[in-house]
C-alpha cells in the first residue's frame, strides 16, 4: 500500500500518540456476557458491581447514572510503549542499517487511535514523499493525513471488528527512498480482565461461588443470583412464613414488600429508573428516599444511602443542605461574625442588637 504526500524530506521520524480520534455511536444490546458487550461497539460498557440494577451492558452515562461508578469496564485502548532501535533490513540491493521506531499499542474495534508523524525541518527543498505500508489484516484500517502542519502526518489507525483469534499483528510504515522505518505492533483489545480472573470463593455468593464480572458463578449444586439455592433439594424453593425474610418479628410483609423471599434470602425488585435501587438484606435501604433542598435530593451535595444523606465533604445537615465554609462569615481582620455572632450554614447569626452581613453593624456607633 503507498501513499504520495508533499512534505518536507527529513532523515528521522518521530511518532507520537495523538488519542482516540472517534468513535461510533449506537445503542447497547442486552449481552449476556462482559466480551460480548464489549465487541457490541465502542459505545458500551459494562458494570461489574455486583448489586447493580438493570442491566449490566450499557452506555457509560447509563451505568453511572444506576450508581456503577468503580467497577465499570469501558476499555479504549492506547498506547503501550514506544522504542527507537537501529536493524538490519534487506533493501533493494543489499542489507542496510535502518533506524526503526517501535509503536505498542490496544485498539478497541470502533475507536480510532491516532498518531503524528514528525518530519523534522533539517531540509529546505519541498517534494513528494511516499510512504508504503506492509499487507495490512483484514480488521485493521490504517490512513494518513495532514494536520495542517507540512511537518507532521496524521497516522490513524482502527481495528474494525474483533478478529476471530486473540492475537498480535505488526505493521510497518516505511518513506521511501530513506533509512528508516515505523512499525506498529497492534492487539486487540476484545476480552475483559474479569473474564481472565482465576475462580476463588466470593462473600458475595455465599461462599458457594465465584464473583465473575460482577455475576455469581454458581459452583454445584447451588444457583441463584447469590448462590442461595440448592437444585436439587426437595421441597419448595421458596418458604414464606419462616421469618427470615422478615426485618422484625412483627414486620407485616417479607422483604420490606419490596422484594421476593427464596431460600431464606430477598431478591430485591428492579425499578423502573435503572438509577433508584433497593438494597439490604431485607430490601430495606433504597437510593432515591432521602430528603430534599432546593428541589434537589440531598441539596445536590451528597448521595443517597439507605433512606439517609451522606453529605460531600464541606456540608452537612439532613438534606446536605448546609455549609460548613465559615468564608463567608470571615472579616478582613479574620474574626468570625466580628465576634458578635455565631457562623452557620455559611450565615452569620448576629447577637441582639448587631446587624449586618457579618454582625458590624451596631446601633451604638454613629
Amino acid at each position: 500500500m503507498e501513499l504520495r504526500l508533499s512534505v518536507l524530506l527529513s532523515a528521522c521520524l518521530l511518532l507520537a500518540l495523538v488519542g482516540p480520534a472517534g468513535a461510533r455511536k449506537g445503542r447497547c444490546p442486552r449481552k449476556q456476557s462482559c466480551d460480548q458487550c464489549i465487541r457490541a461497539g465502542p459505545e458500551c460498557a459494562w458494570c461489574n458491581h455486583p448489586d447493580i440494577t438493570g442491566p449490566r451492558c450499557n452506555t457509560e452515562e447509563r451505568l453511572v447514572q444506576a450508581g456503577c461508578v468503580r467497577d465499570l469496564y469501558n476499555p479504549r485502548g492506547g498506547l503501550l510503549s514506544v522504542t527507537n532501535e537501529s536493524r538490519w533490513e534487506a533493501r533493494t540491493r543489499a542489507d542496510q542499517a535502518v533506524q526503526a521506531t517501535v509503536v505498542r499499542l490496544t485498539l478497541r474495534p470502533g475507536v480510532v487511535q491516532s498518531a503524528l508523524l514528525t518530519l523534522p525541518r533539517d531540509r529546505q527543498t519541498t517534494r513528494e514523499v511516499t510512504l508504503e505500508s506492509s499487507p495490512t489484516p483484514q480488521h485493521l484500517n490504517i490512513t494518513f493525513n495532514h494536520t495542517g502542519n507540512p511537518w507532521v502526518i496524521q497516522v490513524n489507525v482502527e481495528a474494525t471488528h474483533c478478529p476471530p483469534e486473540n492475537g498480535s499483528w505488526a505493521v510497518t510504515i516505511t518513506p521511501k527512498g530513506f533509512a528508516q522505518l515505523l512499525e506498529l505492533q497492534i492487539t486487540s483489545e476484545c476480552a475483559c480482565q474479569c473474564t481472565q480472573r482465576p475462580p476463588a470463593p466470593s462473600p458475595s455468593c455465599g461462599g458457594r461461588g465465584s464473583l465473575e464480572c460482577g455475576r455469581c458463578a454458581c459452583d454445584a449444586p447451588y444457583a441463584g443470583g447469590r448462590c442461595q439455592r440448592r437444585r436439587w433439594a426437595p421441597g419448595p424453593t421458596t418458604h414464606r412464613g419462616d421469618g427470615r425474610c422478615r426485618q422484625s418479628p412483627d414486620a407485616l410483609e417479607e422483604c420490606s414488600g419490596r422484594g421476593t423471599c427464596e431460600e431464606g434470602f430477598c431478591i430485591c425488585r428492579e425499578r423502573t429508573d435503572p438509577s433508584q435501587r433497593y438494597t439490604g438484606h431485607y430490601c430495606e435501604c433504597s437510593n432515591f428516599n432521602c430528603p430534599h433542598a432546593d428541589g434537589r435530593m440531598c441539596g445536590g451535595q451528597g448521595r443517597c444511602a439507605c433512606g439517609r444523606c451522606v453529605c460531600d465533604e464541606g456540608w452537612t445537615h439532613e438534606a446536605c443542605d448546609c455549609s460548613t465554609d465559615a468564608g463567608p462569615c470571615t472579616g478582613p481582620d479574620r474574626n468570625i461574625c466580628s465576634n458578635r455572632g455565631t457562623c452557620r450554614c455559611g450565615r452569620c447569626v448576629c447577637e441582639e442588637p448587631f446587624q449586618g452581613v457579618r454582625c458590624e453593624n451596631s446601633p451604638f456607633t454613629g
